[in-house]
């Protein structure tokens, strides 16, 4: 009969007990750097190592950047924002960075209300005292049913920005540690304001300020140039 070695079982015993926890740790630490769900119509989007991620849409390795998905309500829209670092067409690449909006298949679609008729807020956060953030308004074209309508498959076509912000203004003054922050927000009380203002005496109270653009022309507000799928959540 063999005899046990009890220092082998035991050290063998020890190792698998250390390789469970050291997983056990990695999954808990994964967990922590999730972002929250959010449910309120806001999203504040944290994005790190910048320039390894231009350099990479600089190579076309990766083009483009997903957010986590965001909400409107518990119950409500899902949406999502894609930013292109290099900028988007031949008039962007190379000099903006590139910002879009995009519905998503969501739990309670059929009950919500289509299409989807709100105005989108992009800001760019500044992170110093000497930086304003850079914020712009715009109303997608509800008429557009792949852009605006109920999402079926596969999230709706993008709309936004091509030219959002100045891509060498943004590595200059926007970005700290390799990091930057883009908050997309849903208007709930923006779209009565802003239609409104063509017919009625300006509104007072109006957030539509001269650092908010409502980019509603042809020059501003368009879909990006590629149809590519949508791609990973990457902060």
């Amino acid at each position: 009969m063999r005899k046990r070695d009890d220092n082998v079982i035991a050290k063998s015993s020890d190792g698998g007990i250390t390789g469970i926890q050291e997983k056990i740790n990695n999954l808990e630490a994964q967990i922590k750097q999730q972002p929250a769900v959010v449910h309120d119509g806001s999203l504040i989007w944290k994005i790190t190592h910048v320039n390894d991620k231009l350099n990479a849409a600089r190579s076309g390795q990766q083009r483009y950047l997903d957010s986590p998905p965001f909400f409107s309500s518990p119950t409500g829209y899902k949406m999502c924002a894609r930013l292109y670092l290099n900028g988007d067409g031949n008039q962007s690449r190379g000099k903006f960075i590139s910002l879009f909006f995009m519905l998503m298949p969501g739990e309670f679609d059929a009950i919500l209300h289509w299409p989807f008729n709100f105005t989108i807020k992009f800001s760019l956060i500044t992170q110093s005292d000497e930086q304003p953030n850079i914020d712009e308004i715009f109303l997608p074209d509800s008429k557009s049913p792949n852009i605006c309508g109920k999402p079926l498959l596969k999230p709706n076509e993008p709309i936004g920005i091509p030219q959002f912000y100045s891509l060498d203004l943004l590595l200059q003054k926007y970005i700290k540690d390799g990091t930057m922050f883009l908050k997309i927000n849903m208007e709930f009380g923006e779209r009565f304001q802003i239609l409104s203002s063509k017919i009625l005496p300006p509104l007072a109270s109006s957030t539509c300020t001269s650092s908010s653009i409502v980019a509603t022309d042809e020059k501003r507000q368009s879909t990006p140039d590629d149809n590519m799928e949508s791609g990973l959540c990457i902060i």
